[in-house]
């Protein structure tokens, strides 16, 4: 408690120096840069420095220096404020006198004394603001060194890092290396080369003439001096902050975070409407570079990263030579012409190309999101064509490929609801629609009789159609449609209900602010109910008009009501009800297929077993399941979520509530063993469209399937690449090529997740996807235009805003390579081109034209070229390398496991089945005495109601017991089949050299004898052990005293039952009796005998109690310890101790008030260090359970403030390291409180990707 006060007061100072610092903002970070000095110029300079990054809107220029220097320093600045006032007052001035601005004006005068203190400031106090913030630390502080002048010249360039501000440190003192310009160095060239020829013509006319021309032959001339660059400069300046950055902003992202590069090449092969947007482009080799006349500007979002501006660039091409040139040296030189090659022969286009390669379920899927198909349907479509074949090994060929074409594309859904609307208004319900067209009562349709029964209700629909409408319903593909086939029409009804309900749920909580705030509006005269009408009236004031949609809200809620109408409906609805609308709201409709299927595995099981557990049908099954009632026809919403509660012990099945929506598609509030039992058609249904949206998506991508579809799909694309990026036309993003940002915990979790890969320790759920990778969203717009609705531009400049809003693209960006191990030194690094497709989401009805009626993009043919890459490694999230606690000697802190008891020999186990074979004879022997009357009664004097009948004590002769067992041999058989395989097993082991079986003629034959007393033995001892023991019963009666005898059974007696419930129950009545009365003592010792049951020994929780029970009584810290160091033990197996063992071992070590087993070493930190160890051990297997993050906390908490303390009374030199030591502490701790106090759901995600593994991108929602 001491430390985290200290820690909160800490934070309060830190937050006080800052408020102070960040005027007149609320909240900021405020950045303080002094640069002391250039050196080493090659010449004297009237120089300035500008300062551009951390995220400046413009540079950062200081004053300018008043006297040439080769060492310019200290650089002055003026405030950004002063900066912005001035700018203001110039150009008001300049306005009322009518003035243009002059270009050596660029700077505006002082209007406060310069300091040497640069200040800016940022704010965070949203969350956009702090990412930007942290993103600008990523991106490298340019600071240029320029000549003042009327026009300032570039003279040198330094490239600070600044990401150690955001966790490690907040003050940098830097000495940075200068490059010089290539226009400085340009001009000392040129002087070094002017003064070099005045120095040759100097020396030329100094030269004395020579009497000869010999002599003047044999003067050698001076090699002319060569011109060397100065070498590079120094810049020394110092950048501090009030502290490191992350420790204020992101404290749970300490050592979990990394810089992410993205760079872009550019994108390539365009499609041809979008070059022609603004008219033909100019003939090739005409013109080359960036097309300013293009009226499309391109942007890109990948990875949380925004590329915009980018433009349409022309290659450079060489044309050709234009005819006669380059003829004539053939011609003078009279070569011989080369007799004409013979022309080749064109490949016919209908020949198929030799295609022998085959591929895997990897290569498929990886190839297919690739081109832009979600990789959760990949291994369905795979499995799909890969038929059982010799050779291929669970590959595919083209001819598997092909198998594509068998796959009928059914009815959308919207064409579903459309048939079940008719159907339902024509005949009331689906059930008598089916009875209806079923009308020779066979129980199935026919292709036949289904069209004919459409044709009968009015539905005029092309053949094809019809076949969609068949193939949609038709689950088992079986060539009918079965009446539960026929259901999935109002399951289909169901879902697009409750997608309309989503919709307007999660509108409604949006507008309202929280489902809280929503009922307070819905109920405004506080009565505890709400009705439909007041429910729907609220919503249309909030400005909800679809009413349809409002009353599904309505009916969603009705269903956790169990009191209803004599109607059938729920008229009000009480709060809790109410509030199950956040389910709703939370919904992602995506994962109710998954959960369906998870359902109908839950309550059916899988296979064919659903259909042989009961006569009834599954549909009864699974209704007797949840309702655990035989007699059972119905269940109602409350039962449903409690029957599922109670089977589904993994938590697999989820949105519970909204699966009882859907499969409530007669709309009664109860589902019957109908819904049930149509659960397989729904889910094969599902299964079947989604093989389908594969084929339509290569056969919209490609233009078909066939053999030039698989080549282009899976075969290498290094040509395409070529000719793309060589001589087309591509977007280039000359401005932000590059994007640097800052990556915490939470994306790094967002990434191992996407990937599957441990070092997140997956905590998925089951609806979420690890599809591999992300999307990318690319979208062009109208240049100067930030909108990408052209319905919002105006009538001149629609039309092109339309095409370039038919053109949003997205591609899929496989990231699994960027798991490679990356070189040493070096973090990972993942060059991509990803293939464009078509954006899901377009406006309704503005697409319809012949023009749109292609897809704007071909598969694997328009892409984007890139690379991304991380600053480091990828590392297990903390806690990471974790280790055992040992002891600063070196050995375990936790002891081993304690030996386990030795399992039973094969005579142990002959003896223990002979007693039970003993005890089958006495049960024999007494019921045969009962049968031949060898029955006396026995007086109790005391009682005589306690009269006792006494079996076989006279009238028994020797023999007569075995021949009644030998009559029929039944008993003598089930008795030999019990002692047989124990029998066995004795002989197998002891006698292995014995015989095997019969008589063989050998000496062997003469060990039959030994094995026979062998067995005996053992067999005797058996019948030994039960006659002493119950001799030793029978004498009790004897000595021990009645009422003793119908008590309990001693405690101490060595022949009770080590396991004895009523044991057990004593000693622990006795531990609490002598706790209360104040014996400790005594108390202790039955604790320990209660300890030493057979049941209690290696009971974890057992020993814990007694460790909670030292430490209440009497404080006995180093026996709790103990106590707790063994329990621990019992458990060092993958599942691991118990939270509260361990988390109550490292609180005692903590606890230094009390002695422990690591006081005898001489090392300070023992205790922290193995309680760490031990907490960071428990928390890599629960790393999402915030307890254990909790003690980890407190725990660091606890020793930075003792390591504070001890630096306050250390000298000089060793309190700066122990200051240093308890900062790394003290962040340590807030790290676990940030990630203790973090709901789970924010480590659950993926990177920009919906569920089913589909794109997400919140500029089009």
């Amino acid at each position: 408690a001491n430390a985290w006060c200290q820690i909160a007061a800490e934070k309060r100072s830190l937050t006080t120096r800052m408020d102070e610092e960040v005027k007149p903002m609320e909240q900021g970070i405020v950045f303080h840069i002094e640069i002391a000095q250039a050196q080493g110029l090659p010449k004297p300079e009237v120089a300035f420095i500008q300062i551009a990054g951390l995220g400046l809107q413009e540079d950062y220029a200081s004053e300018a220096q008043v006297e040439e220097s080769t060492e310019p320093g200290p650089f002055l600045f003026q405030s950004l404020e002063a900066l912005a006032e001035a700018k203001r007052l110039k150009a008001e001035a300049e306005a009322a006198a009518g003035k243009k601005k002059k270009e050596e004006d660029s700077r505006p005068a002082s209007i406060d004394p310069p300091t040497a203190l640069c200040r800016i400031s940022k704010p965070c106090q949203s969350d956009a603001e702090r990412q930007q913030l942290l993103d600008s630390l990523c991106a490298p502080l340019r600071l240029k060194l320029f000549r003042n002048g009327p026009a300032p010249a570039a003279l040198a360039e330094a490239v600070v890092d600044l990401s150690a501000l955001i966790h490690d440190t907040a003050l940098l003192e830097l000495d940075v290396e200068l490059k010089w310009s290539d226009l400085l160095l340009k001009e000392l060239r040129s002087e070094f080369e002017e003064a070099a020829a005045a120095a040759a013509e100097a020396a030329k006319a100094e030269a004395p003439e020579a009497e000869d021309a010999d002599a003047a032959d044999a003067v050698q001339p001076e090699e002319p001096p060569t011109f060397a660059e100065p070498p590079n400069g120094r810049l020394l300046l110092k950048i501090s902050t009030a502290a490191p950055i992350g420790r204020i902003l992101c404290p749970e992202d300490l050592h979990d975070w990394a810089i992410l590069t993205v760079r872009l090449e550019g994108l390539y092969h365009l499609p041809q409407k979008l070059l022609d947007v603004g008219g033909p482009l100019p003939e090739p080799g005409t013109a080359e570079g960036p097309l300013e006349s293009h009226p499309l500007r391109y942007s890109l979002r990948v990875l949380s990263c925004d590329f915009n501006d980018g433009q349409l660039v022309l290659p450079h091409v060489d044309l050709p030579p234009e005819e006669g040139e380059g003829k004539e040296g053939k011609a003078q030189e009279g070569e011989e012409a080369a007799e004409p090659a013979e022309p080749e022969t064109p490949a016919s286009p209908t020949q198929e190309p030799d295609i022998s390669f085959d591929i895997g379920m990897e290569e498929f899927e990886e190839s297919l999101m690739r081109a832009g198909f979600p990789g959760k349907d990949g291994p369905a479509v795979f499995n799909f064509l890969c038929r059982p074949r010799t050779g291929l090994g669970g590959r595919i060929g083209l001819q598997d490929f092909l198998r594509l074409l068998e796959i009928t594309v059914p009815a959308t859904p919207e064409q579903l609801v459309e048939l079940h609307g008719l159907l339902v208004e024509k005949h009331g319900s689906l059930e008598t629609a089916f009875s209806s067209i079923d009308a020779e009562a066979e129980g199935f349709l026919t292709r036949q009789s289904f069209a004919l029964g459409l044709e009968q209700l009015g539905v005029t629909r092309e053949p094809e159609e019809v076949e969609a409408f068949f193939v949609a319903l038709d689950s088992s593909r079986a060539g009918y449609v079965t009446r539960e086939d026929f259901r999935v029409l109002g399951v289909t009804k169901r879902l697009k209900d409750l997608e309309a309900a989503s919709k307007a749920c999660k509108w409604l909580f949006s507008a309202a602010g929280s489902v809280e705030a929503l009922l307070h509006q819905v109920d405004t005269q506080n009565s505890g109910t709400i009705t439909q009408e007041a429910f729907v009236s609220a919503a249309t004031k909030l400005g909800y008009t679809d009413e349809g949609a409002l009353q599904q809200v309505f009916a969603f809620a009705s269903l956790q009501e169990t009191v209803e109408t004599d109607a059938g409906e729920v008229e009000t609805l009480g709060f809790e009800a109410f509030r199950s609308l956040q389910s709703l709201a939370s919904l992602e409709l995506t994962s109710v297929p998954n959960s369906l299927s998870a359902l109908e595995k839950l309550l059916l099981g899988e296979g064919d077993e659903c259909f042989l557990s009961s006569s009834q049908g599954p549909g009864h099954v699974a209704l007797q399941a949840l309702l655990d009632d035989r007699s059972a026809v119905s269940i109602g919403c409350p039962a449903f979520l409690a029957g599922i509660k109670r089977l589904d012990g993994s938590d697999e099945v989820t949105d519970v509530q909204a699966l009882f929506f859907v499969l409530d598609a007669a709309v009664e509030g109860k589902l019957g063993a109908d819904a049930f039992s149509s659960l397989p058609a729904v889910n094969a249904a599902e299964h079947w469209r989604r093989l389908a949206a594969c084929r339509s998506f290569i056969e919209s991508g490609f233009g078909g399937i066939d053999h030039n579809t698989f080549k282009a799909l899976f075969d290498s694309h290094a040509e395409h690449f070529l000719e793309a990026e060589e001589t087309l036309p591509r977007v280039e993003w000359s401005q932000g090529r590059e994007v640097m940002g800052y990556r915490g915990r939470e994306w790094l979790q967002r990434l191992f997740n996407t990937l599957g890969d441990d070092r997140g320790r997956n905590p998925l759920d089951l609806s979420v996807s690890q599809t591999g990778g992300t999307w990318l969203y690319m979208f062009p717009a109208l240049s100067g235009h930030a909108t990408v609705d052209f319905k919002e531009l105006p009538e001149a400049q629609a039309a092109q805003a339309k095409v370039a809003r038919w053109h949003h693209a997205q591609a899929f960006l496989d990231l699994r390579r960027i798991l490679a191990p990356p070189e040493a030194g070096r973090g990972p690094e993942l060059e991509f081109r990803a293939f464009l497709t078509q954006v899901g989401s377009l406006p309704a009805g503005d697409y319809g034209s012949e023009e749109h009626a292609s897809v704007p993009f071909r598969a694997c043919e328009t892409y984007v070229k890139g690379v991304v890459r991380l600053d480091r490694p990828l590392m297990r999230l903390c806690p990471r390398d974790v280790r055992p606690a040992v002891q600063p000697s070196g050995e375990p802190y936790i002891p081993p496991p304690p030996e386990k008891r030795p399992p039973p020999t094969v005579n142990d186990e002959l003896e223990k089945e002979a007693s039970k074979v003993i005890a089958r004879l006495a049960f024999e022997f007494a019921r045969w005495c009962h049968e031949e009357g060898f029955e006396e009664a026995k007086m109790d004097t005391t009682n005589a109601a306690n009269a006792k009948a006494v079996l076989g004590h006279k009238g028994v002769n020797r023999g007569a017991f075995l021949q009644w067992l030998q009559q029929d041999g039944a008993i003598f058989k089930d008795l030999g089949s019990k002692l047989r395989p124990a029998i066995v097993r004795l002989v197998r082991a002891e006698n292995k050299n014995g015989p095997s079986c019969g008589l063989n003629g050998n000496e062997n034959d003469a060990k039959y004898s030994s094995l026979c007393v062998y067995i005996l033995k053992h067999l005797v001892r058996a019948l030994n052990t039960d006659v002493e023991r119950h001799r030793r019963l029978r004498d009790e009666q004897l000595w021990r005293s009645p009422q003793s005898q119908v008590q309990q059974d001693n405690a101490q007696d060595a022949d009770a039952a080590q396991d004895s419930q009523k044991q057990d129950e004593l000693l622990k009545r006795l531990i609490l009796e002598n706790e209360l009365v104040g014996d400790v003592q005594r108390a202790r010792e039955v604790y320990e005998e209660w300890l030493a049951l057979e049941h209690n020994v290696e009971n974890g929780e057992a020993w814990c109690s007694f460790a909670r029970f030292l430490m209440r009584c009497g404080q006995n810290q180093l026996d709790a310890e103990r106590v707790l160091r063994y329990s621990i033990s019992l458990k060092s197996g993958e599942e691991g101790p118990e939270f509260l063992e361990v988390s109550f071992l490292a609180c005692l070590l903590q606890n230094q008030s009390l002695p422990c087993s690591l006081d005898k070493e001489e090392v300070r930190t023992a205790r922290f260090e193995a309680a760490l160890a031990m907490m960071e051990c428990y928390t890599d297997r629960h790393a999402f359970d915030p307890m254990p993050l909790y003690i980890l906390f407190l725990i660091c908490a606890v020793e930075a403030h003792a390591v504070q303390a001890q630096a306050a009374s250390a000298e000089s030199e060793e309190a700066m390291l122990l200051a240093e030591q308890g900062d790394r502490l003290a962040a340590e701790a807030s790290k676990y409180l940030e990630l203790a106090r973090c709901p789970k759901g924010r480590w659950t995600g993926t990177l920009d990707t919906g569920l089913q593994g589909g794109p997400r991108f919140p500029e089009l929602e």
